[in-house]
């Protein structure tokens, strides 16, 4: 027997140093994915203001505010001074760092700077981002971004960004999340442009055929918001809304395949509209 073999481990020692290994991993694998992706886990200040200036990992910064967000409902004053960095992001490149900088300012409606911050972001390229921050507004009794909630209570149009053939596979009342392709348009040239949405929704209609030829700016389709948005949005207009806004209010309490908190909420907000009407009728 060679010395080699002397020191070889036995074939159920191997099987047993690999079932250890094997236990191991499975609980520091998922340890690790938790500690690095679970914005739940709590930060240190030091952390917060490190992740808040990492730019090269977004999902810091997003579990930066996650944090910042519990602490400013908590009423914690030691994240007033990380404010700045907060506004800052709503000139970021990144929309999902816009969308959430827009949410979080909305959990503090005594900032100014919020305030102006968040006026500003209803004009912002990105469909969730002017969402988050017309809901924010609410917050602060303010209803400058009233047009933008009741632009999401309606169908919105998706155009062909450009000419070529199409392929779609899609069916009315299929639901979409925000930046999943919609199609695929075969332009000139071999090139390929996807065509993506820019929230979550449901398909609601479809006005092309899968392999059809289409001009750019086509009609493609038309998207009516998730149920979820659809309902924060009904929550905003229960204490922004107008008179002239009830029919787009009303109508989700008739559209069918809707959850029955969508029905309540919509018959909730036009009942506190026409409350509010009878108050102010001037308005």
């Amino acid at each position: 027997m060679t010395a080699n073999e002397v020191n070889r481990p036995a074939p159920g020692a191997r099987a047993r140093v690999i079932l250890m290994l094997a236990a191991v991993l499975s609980v520091v694998v998922p340890y690790l994915f938790w500690n690095h992706a679970w914005f739940g886990r709590k930060l240190t200040d030091r952390e917060i203001r490190a992740y808040l200036h990492d730019s090269d990992h977004p999902r810091k910064i997003q579990h930066a505010l996650s944090q910042m967000a519990e602490r400013m409902l908590q009423g914690d004053p030691v994240v007033s001074a990380w404010y700045p960095e907060v506004a800052a992001l709503a000139r970021s490149p990144l929309p999902e760092l816009r969308t959430m900088a827009a949410w979080v300012m909305g959990q503090d409606n005594r900032s100014e700077m919020f305030h102006r911050t968040l006026a500003g972001l209803l004009g912002d390229p990105e469909v969730m981002v002017r969402r988050n921050a017309a809901l924010a507004l609410v917050r602060f009794g303010d209803d400058a971004g009233r047009a933008v909630m009741l632009q999401a209570l309606q169908p919105w149009m998706i155009r062909a960004p450009a000419e070529g053939q199409i392929r779609i596979r899609l069916e009315p009342g299929q639901s979409v999340r925000g930046k999943a392709m919609l199609a695929r348009i075969e332009c000139l040239g071999n090139r390929e442009t996807d065509v993506r949405s820019p929230a979550s929704g449901r398909v609601e209609d479809i006005f092309v055929s899968d392999n059809s030829r289409i001009e750019a700016g086509a009609r493609l389709l038309s998207l009516r918001s998730a149920p979820d948005e659809v309902s924060e949005v009904l929550r905003g207009l229960f204490l922004v809304g107008r008179t002239e806004d009830l029919a787009a209010v009303e109508q989700y309490a008739r559209i069918p395949d809707l959850p029955d908190d969508v029905h309540r909420q919509a018959v909730l907000t036009a009942q506190a509209i026409r409350t509010r009407s009878e108050r102010n009728p001037i308005r």
